[in-house]
């Protein structure tokens, strides 16, 4: 008999040139904190390697200009094809800006090729904090107010997508979400990755900011809901000998196409359009 278990939501974290470092080590924090399955990558590895090891695309905060010149047009075709078929690309602040058809940046349009959203990503806002300052954003999210960390975020005008939250200071979108293919993106101009009042984040930066509570609660529940609502249920059938995976196809981690009855390890499994790391027991 086999035993097959269908592991954490696995994460793809760009950590490449122009990523804003404390941005980063506060997301290693959240996401390990909330059990999600965290490697790092950079441009080199996005522009040679397909991603359906991953479940989630996480472009942080930093210097959109210098993904743009680092990820390149094979990069751009892994991260689309990623999305396309099932995964989940988040880009807060610059991987907001970044992953926009036009970046409106203190009055100047400029185009950016990775088009997932296909309006303007449009910042900063000065009224909460011009650049390069960062304040505290309050921003209303469903039913509830809440207060994020602001360092130069967009807010989001034209193209097709949903609001999730909207800066109350001028009533114009904070994080959307939209569909691609068969996948989700998610964009946001504010860092609930951020703890200000908390070293959970391994961090210290706006320290000196109040704050009203944690943001990555609500965070993780829209990364998570969009997931699910990508995501196929693997359901294995264990019986002897042999794991019936109805529709669905199993693969080495390096991508290999697994034949007959798989021995124990670490194995992708595809259903659909949609891959799952597994470990299987024997």
């Amino acid at each position: 008999m086999l035993l097959l278990m269908i592991l954490a939501f696995r994460v793809a974290l760009f950590t490449g040139q122009g990523v804003w470092d404390d941005g980063k080590v506060a997301l290693i924090q959240m996401f390990r904190f909330y059990n999600f399955y965290v490697d790092t990558v950079n441009a080199s590895f996005i522009n040679s390697s397909p991603l359906n090891a991953y479940d989630v695309l996480v472009i942080p905060g930093g210097w959109a200009v210098n993904y743009r010149r680092n990820i390149n047009s094979a990069g751009i075709s892994h991260i689309r094809s990623f999305v396309q078929n099932g995964g989940v690309y988040v880009g807060i602040c610059a991987g907001a800006y970044f992953a926009s058809r036009t970046v409106i940046w203190e009055g100047r349009s400029y185009s950016y090729p990775l088009s997932l959203y296909s309006g303007a990503a449009i910042g900063p806002i000065d009224s909460i904090a011009p650049w390069p300052s960062y304040n505290m954003a309050s921003i209303n999210l469903q039913d509830s107010t809440e207060w994020v960390l602001y360092y130069g975020g967009p807010y989001f005008s034209g193209g097709n997508f949903d609001t999730i939250a909207i800066y109350n200071v001028n009533n114009e979108p904070a994080i959307i979400e939209l569909n691609y293919g068969d996948g989700k993106v998610i964009l946001s101009g504010v860092h609930p990755e951020i703890e200000e009042d908390s070293d959970r984040d391994s961090t210290n930066f706006a320290s000196e900011l109040p704050d009203s509570g944690s943001d990555w609660g609500w965070f993780i529940q829209i990364i998570e809901n969009a997931l699910n609502s990508v995501s196929i249920e693997e359901k294995a059938i264990i019986s002897a000998g042999k794991i019936p995976i109805p529709d669905g196809e199993l693969f080495d981690i390096t991508g290999r196409r697994i034949r007959g009855v798989p021995k124990s390890g670490f194995y992708l499994l595809r259903t659909g359009k949609n891959f799952r790391k597994i470990l299987i027991v024997k």
